[in-house]
C-alpha cells in the first residue's frame, strides 16, 4: 500500500458558503498540510439556506501509479452556537458530474477531523481511475439552524494505490560543466518533478532539452553515503529513445567513466517510467560532503556525447538508509 495526498488548489464548481476568515479564496482556507483551525476557515451561518455546498478542486496526482485501492476524503470542522437537532456538517464529493453525500459530521464546538473512504467511484461503482481522481472535487454542505455557525478549516484526499514515487532527498539540481562533453546549458529547476502534471509534461518540461544533458543532482541524506543501502533513480521519458544508443547515466563525478558508472539505455516506448537500481559498487563511490552526496545525470548518443533523441520529463531519486 502507498498513499498519495491531494490538497485543494482552486475553487470547485460550487462556492455557496457565504464567508471566509483569514484568507481571500475559499479553497485557500482549507488547503494547509497542517490544520491551522481558527486561523483560516470557511463558514456558513445556520439561518441561511440549508444544503449549501462549497467544493474545491484538487492537485492532480504526481507520483501515484498502478491500481487505486480506495480514495479517502478528510475534513476538519466544528460548529459554534446552539444548533438544536441540526448538528451536522456534511462531507461532499463531486465526480463524473454528480455531487455525492451527504456524509454527516457532528463535531460540536471543538475542531474534529472526519474521514470517509470510497472503495469505488460512487458514480460508476467501479475502481477509481487516475483521470477520475484528477477530476475529483471535495467539500462540505451545511444544516439549517438559527444561531449556528458551521466552520470548515481543512480538506484533503488520500489515494491508496500500488506505488507513489518520492523525491524527498533531491535538494538541488544544477548544470555540471564537463570538459570534453557536449552539454545542455539550460538552468534546471531545483524541484525536477514540478513540470509534471498527471504524468504529462507541462510546457516548462522543455527545460530538459532534446540534446545531450549533463547535470549534477545533490542528494541530502543527512548522514554519510556509507549509510545508504539502496539508491534508485527513476526517469520519465516523453519521447522515444534511439534503441541501443541514447542513455541516462547516474555518474558519481563529472568526467570519468568507469565500470561502476551505470548506463540506462535502449528504451523505445515513450511515456513511461524507467527505474534503475544502482549497484552497491556505485553507492560505494559516492563521496560524503557533510551528509550530502552527488550523482551526475547525462544523456546522449553512446551515453556521453552527440545529440540525444530522448526528452527527459522527470527524474526521481529514492534513498533507503
Amino acid at each position: 500500500m502507498a498513499i498519495e495526498t491531494l490538497r485543494p488548489n482552486a475553487a470547485g464548481d460550487l462556492t455557496e458558503w457565504s464567508s471566509v476568515s483569514g484568507c481571500v479564496n475559499h479553497w485557500e482556507c482549507v488547503d494547509e498540510a497542517s490544520a491551522d483551525d481558527d486561523d483560516t476557515y470557511v463558514y456558513k451561518v445556520g439561518q441561511e439556506a440549508a444544503g449549501q455546498i462549497d467544493l474545491y478542486n484538487l492537485d492532480n496526482h504526481r507520483g501515484g501509479s498502478g491500481t487505486i485501492n480506495n480514495v479517502k476524503i478528510y475534513a476538519r470542522c466544528r460548529i459554534d452556537g446552539d444548533c438544536g437537532v441540526y448538528t451536522s456538517i456534511q462531507l461532499r464529493v463531486k465526480t463524473e458530474g454528480t455531487v455525492y453525500g451527504p456524509v454527516k459530521m457532528e463535531p460540536g464546538a471543538s475542531w474534529v477531523t472526519y474521514s470517509h473512504t470510497y472503495a469505488t467511484n460512487p458514480k460508476t461503482g467501479l475502481a477509481w481511475t487516475w483521470d477520475e481522481v484528477d477530476a475529483l472535487q471535495v467539500g462540505a454542505s451545511n444544516d439549517n439552524a438559527n444561531g449556528c455557525t458551521y466552520k470548515l478549516t481543512q480538506v484533503y484526499v488520500e489515494v491508496d494505490c500500488e506505488t507513489v514515487y518520492s523525491t524527498n532527498y533531491i535538494t538541488a539540481v544544477e548544470s555540471w560543466t564537463a570538459t570534453g562533453y557536449d552539454q545542455d546549458d539550460v538552468a534546471l529547476d531545483v524541484d525536477v518533478t514540478a513540470c509534471m502534471t498527471n504524468g504529462t509534461p507541462a510546457e516548462e518540461c522543455d527545460e530538459w532539452k532534446e540534446g545531450t544533458l549533463n547535470c549534477k543532482v545533490e542528494i541530502d541524506v543527512g548522514v554519510p553515503p556509507s549509510a545508504i543501502t539502496s539508491l534508485k533513480v527513476r526517469f520519465y521519458f516523453t519521447s522515444m529513445m534511439t534503441a541501443g544508443n541514447n542513455a541516462l547515466l547516474p555518474y558519481t563525478d563529472a568526467n570519468s567513466v568507469s565500470n561502476t558508472n551505470e548506463v540506462v539505455k535502449g528504451y523505445t516506448t515513450p511515456g513511461q517510467w524507467i527505474e534503475h537500481i544502482c549497484s552497491s559498487a556505485f553507492i560505494t563511490q559516492l563521496g560524503d560532503v557533510g551528509g550530502k552526496c552527488y550523482v551526475r545525470l547525462a544523456s546522449g548518443s553512446g551515453g556521453v556525447s552527440g545529440a540525444a533523441k530522448s526528452k527527459l520529463g522527470e527524474v526521481e531519486i529514492e534513498v533507503t538508509l
